[in-house]
């Protein structure tokens, strides 16, 4: 609890210091979809910014998962460092490379305990007028020692801006690999 507690402050303070220019991230995902069951929910926290027009961008993420009648949470903390890549015919896309740790409750000599982790992704974005824009994106993590963590997440979704600095959004999205899940996410962006 106190590791998640610091995880938290890190985070909040990371989101409080800079906020004058980057977005804000907040997210629940819904896991179970494709079986019509939900197991598990999961909240997700991130703070973006961006420096010498988006060349440069960095982010935050918190990400507390709680499986349903499983369980302790399992909370990751991750830094992203990327940039953006070409536009084409509107379409705006950006790279990333993250590294992170796992806080979580060690519960046998192979399940849970904490580790660290790397990852490398891309997203990208197609505006449809002025406050409908599609999403997507593919990321890969796996931890440093190779058993721990090993992911392909592809996801994709739709954001509407309500006004010029918030958006709200759905995104599905299709984990492959030591975990296996299809999640639906509802979440707001706020840009300051």
């Amino acid at each position: 609890m106190k590791k998640l507690l610091l995880a938290l402050t890190v985070v909040s303070a990371a989101i409080a210091v800079p906020a004058s220019a980057g977005t804000v991230e907040g997210e629940v995902r819904f896991g179970g979809v494709a079986n019509k069951q939900t197991n598990s929910t999961e909240y997700r926290v991130q703070y973006n910014d961006a420096l010498y027009n988006g060349l440069v961008q960095y982010g935050l993420e918190l990400q507390s998962v709680q499986p349903e009648n499983e369980g302790p949470v399992g909370t990751l903390l991750s830094g992203k460092l990327g940039t953006a890549l070409p536009g084409v015919f509107g379409l705006s896309s950006a790279a990333f490379a993250e590294v992170g740790q796992s806080l979580n409750k060690k519960v046998s000599p192979t399940v849970g305990g904490n580790f660290e982790f790397w990852g490398a992704g891309v997203n990208a974005a197609y505006p449809l007028g002025d406050a409908l824009t599609l999403k997507a994106g593919y990321r890969h993590r796996e931890s440093f020692n190779g058993n721990r963590m090993k992911e392909d997440r592809l996801h994709s979704g739709v954001e509407w801006s309500i006004t010029k600095k918030t958006a709200i959004g759905a995104t599905y999205y299709r984990t492959t690999g030591s975990i296996r899940t299809d999640e639906v996410g509802v979440g707001v962006t706020h840009s300051f």
